[in-house]
């Protein structure tokens, strides 16, 4: 089973230092226009797409929201939810994450996430946010622990939110995707995004 790891997109967001940054009020139509149509490129492939939408891009409440293409698997609240995917192949995954409403998020989200209680089945866990720190003034990004990750002994923690591309953990493996594209002259080096194949077991039968 092969999946694509993409964060941080900073949809239609320009240079750093040549203007602001982008946020869901400023998003223009045409970058909004052409993030649906690669979405509709996918589903045409049968590419199933999962996202959630970070502190730059949050969910605000009152604000219209633009349409996705039906067969898009949005998060859509500040409470983790589930997302049950087959693929073409009868492959199941199971998929949980979160969006931001808020700029910041103060919470521990994880705590939200369940414990994944059989090892047989793949298990990814979406998760915009940053490490927990000794000053509870910097932890404004759904904090958390490499520990909290791994306890829910999930086959994959795609994370998002630090935009240069680092391995927490190989085994399971957890890992930041960074930015497709640097966002000034700070932000050099490898940028992408990773191409993750899980070894598919099927689910253990039910008593």
């Amino acid at each position: 089973m092969k999946i694509i790891h993409i964060s941080d997109l900073h949809l239609d967001t320009p240079f750093q230092g040549m203007s602001h940054i982008y946020n869901s009020q400023r998003q223009t139509i045409q970058a909004q226009r052409f993030f649906n149509q690669q979405l509709e490129r996918l589903l045409q492939e049968e590419i199933q797409v999962v996202f959630c939408h970070g502190n730059h891009d949050f969910i605000r409440e009152g604000y219209s929201q633009l349409h996705y293409p039906e067969g898009i698997h949005l998060l859509k609240d500040e409470s983790v939810s589930k997302v049950q995917l087959t693929t073409r192949n009868e492959e199941t995954l199971t998929v949980y994450g979160f969006s931001y409403c808020h700029q910041s998020l103060t919470e521990r989200m994880i705590d939200q996430f369940p414990v994944n209680q059989d090892n047989r089945s793949n298990v990814i866990g979406l998760l915009h946010g940053a490490l927990q720190t000794s000053h509870p003034q910097q932890n404004r990004y759904a904090p958390f622990t490499l520990q909290d990750l791994k306890d829910k002994q999930y086959s994959y923690f795609a994370l998002g939110h630090i935009h240069k591309p680092q391995i927490l953990s190989e085994f399971p493996l957890i890992q930041y995707a960074g930015t497709p594209q640097g966002r000034h002259r700070n932000e050099v080096g490898a940028h992408g995004c990773y191409l993750i194949c899980l070894l598919y077991t099927s689910p253990s039968p039910r008593d």
